[in-house]
């Protein structure tokens, strides 16, 4: 343990004057960080503190190799292996660093550092969670784990002290987890190293920052998290593969899963309305500390907060590895509330453009007879597989291959017959982002009756070749997978675009208004796209529903929203649900439909704004003194 806390302070003390050196060679080297609009900082800042940690590190593991500290186990080349990869690692970084390189350049360099390691290492390629695995599958994980560290470390590097802060952090749960796990080796002295130079390094990183990692730095931080905690606390049981990664990079993993959910979402909304394409590699300001920021929090308020739940997650992580199963029931509950409060509080944008990329992708797949063929097909298929599942389960019940038979003609025909029930219950023809509940039931129960009806036959007709319980179970169980699967895709669109409005929408104390939408067509639709991609502010806007002059849309639910009643209901909407704004989404309205409707708000029991919007808000219908909606 002395030995530990010596190499510790010195090799902190090491970091810290090499980081200073960095500081005036940085700017020498042309790795300056200069201020724009994706960036935090004001004023130019030198890029060269991965460098710092490198040349610590590496110094450090040669000085007590030969004084004998430290030296590595006989034919283990692990050391080796990172040493290499850190290498190619910094030279791609330090390119980027200087001037950018593209991205599948970038990408490409961090595959390679990938597998120079795993050729290098001489890692256990024979067993992953205690099971036996070929070697090219192995090389496969490894890499694919490595480049995901590497980049989850890349993109959170964007405020001070935040990436160190997260890497120091995540190296001391696995610090721990080894020690409990009574695990001792050369690696630890590893760990012991990089997590004092990382602390070194933090001694110029805290805000207001003078030295920052670089793409260099967070690439090396990433890929020796993701290697030092395989060969210490991984690899030993399936609990420790599923919870190693949300452990040691929860807060890493976790934003860049978000940016490629946020990007490939962009993306497919860009291509469905023919703008132009946006790339997965495309920078954004929606990260997690990006969004933090905008709260008003500053710099270090942020980086403290994502820290303190890095460490949070890493301890509840570790738990069953330690006091094993019964560590899981500890966590579930934690984990169930956490991802609630995540979903609720941190994940609106992704939901909008998920709710958006959904909602014109089902809605829109081409008008009429296209687009019922585009939901005939999917069904086809869906209700294949929902038969195909419930019979592989039923068959595993049977006893002999005659029953087996039997089971398959059951879901062969229940297969041909569902296809043309949906026909004979018009499903096709309902138009799902405007769909009642009974119109939602319809399919389920219309599949349900069928699947009894069919089995009933079954049975009749088995001779007690199978058991009439075991047809019926197939029976209920295909009807309910058959419905869940129908049903999913046509109800999960309004309901996630609701969750992502409803995310983004008024809180307790704060000052906006109350809007209804009139019209609940597709410019209705729109303006709910509309308010999603608003900037955010302190102004808040609750929408409260629609009104629509279309008498059989009455009660209908729109993106989760409600249709209250027709134009004429207005002023009493006004008055019972405290309506501050009105806003006009319908096509080719009359010129004097919007100055009339004010007319006959004029005597509302309170004050209404009554505005225009046809992609965009009508000039003649908003006052000079008006300021634009806002969502936050």
């Amino acid at each position: 343990m002395y030995k530990y806390l010596v190499i510790y302070l010195v090799v902190c003390v090491a970091s810290v004057l090499v980081s200073r050196l960095m500081i005036t060679l940085g700017p020498r080297f042309g790795l300056m960080d200069l201020p724009s609009d994706r960036r935090v900082h004001s004023k130019a800042t030198p890029r060269a503190g991965g460098i710092a940690i490198w040349v610590v590190f590496v110094a450090t593991s040669i000085i007590l190799d030969v004084i004998g500290i430290f030296t590595p186990e006989t034919g283990d080349g692990r050391l080796v292996g990172f040493l290499t990869a850190s290498g190619i690692l910094l030279i791609v970084g330090v390119f980027d660093d200087r001037g950018g390189i593209p991205a599948l350049l970038k990408l490409g360099g961090q595959v390679l550092a990938a597998v120079v390691f795993w050729v290098l290492s001489d890692s256990n390629k024979e067993v992953l969670a205690g099971f036996p695995i070929p070697p090219w599958l192995d090389l496969i994980v490894w890499v694919a784990w490595i480049v995901l560290l590497i980049n989850a470390y890349n993109l959170i590097d964007g405020l001070d002290g935040l990436c160190g802060g997260l890497a120091w952090i995540s190296l001391g749960g696995i610090l721990l987890a080894a020690q409990a796990l009574d695990i001792v080796g050369d690696r630890i002295d590893q760990v012991v190293i990089m997590m004092a130079a990382i602390m070194g390094f933090l001694f110029y990183n805290r805000s207001p920052a003078r030295l920052f990692l670089g793409d260099a730095g967070s690439m090396i931080l990433g890929l020796f998290i993701a290697t030092v905690a395989t060969d210490l606390v991984g690899k030993r049981t399936v609990g420790a593969v599923v919870l190693l990664p949300i452990a040691v990079a929860g807060v890493p993993l976790f934003d860049v899963l978000l940016a490629v959910w946020r990007r490939s979402a962009k993306r497919l909304v860009k291509k469905l309305t023919g703008g132009a394409a946006v790339g997965i590699f495309d920078a954004d300001k929606e990260h997690l500390h990006h969004r933090l920021l905008s709260r008003g929090w500053s710099q270090r308020k942020v980086a403290e907060v994502l820290q303190v739940g890095a460490a949070a997650l890493t301890i509840v992580c570790f738990l069953p590895l330690l006091i094993g199963s019964s560590g899981w029931a500890l966590i579930l509950p934690v984990i169930f509330i956490g991802g609630v409060f995540i979903v609720r509080h941190v994940m609106s944008v992704e939901l909008i453009q998920s709710g958006n990329a959904i909602q014109l992708a089902l809605k829109n797949p081409g008008r009429g007879k296209k687009r019922r063929l585009v939901y005939q097909a999917f069904d086809i298929f869906a209700l294949a597989g929902a038969w195909a599942g419930a019979f592989l389960i039923e068959r595993a019940s049977l006893a002999n291959q005659e029953g087996a038979s039997l089971l398959f003609s059951c879901g062969i025909a229940q297969w041909l017959g569902a296809v043309g029930a949906l026909h004979l219950v018009r499903v096709y023809r309902t138009v799902w982002r405007r769909a009642l509940f009974v119109e939602m039931a319809t399919p389920f129960w219309t599949l349900l009756v069928l699947g009894f009806g069919i089995g009933l036959l079954a049975v009749a007709s088995s001779s007690e070749v199978v058991s009439s319980w075991v047809v019926m179970r197939m029976a209920l169980l295909g009807s309910l997978l058959s419905s869940i699967l129908i049903l999913s895709p046509r109800a999960v669109a309004p309901y996630v675009s609701q969750l992502a409005l409803r995310s983004i929408q008024a809180r307790e104390g704060d000052e906006g208004r109350r809007v209804v939408i009139y019209g609940a067509g597709d410019m209705g639709v729109l303006f709910l796209d509309y308010l999603t991609t608003r900037i955010r502010s302190d102004q808040m806007t609750e929408l409260i529903g629609f009104v629509d002059d279309d008498e059989q849309a009455l009660g209908r639910i729109v993106r989760g929203f409600r249709i209250l009643g027709a134009g004429s209901d207005l002023s009493r909407l006004v008055q019972e649900r405290s309506i501050d704004e009105v806003i006009v989404a319908i096509d080719e309205v009359p010129a004097t439909f919007v100055s009339n409707l004010r007319k006959r708000l004029e005597h509302a029991s309170r004050e209404v704004i009554v505005r225009q919007w046809s992609c965009g808000f009508e000039e003649s219908g908003v006052d000079s003194k008006e300021e634009d909606l806002e969502v936050a």
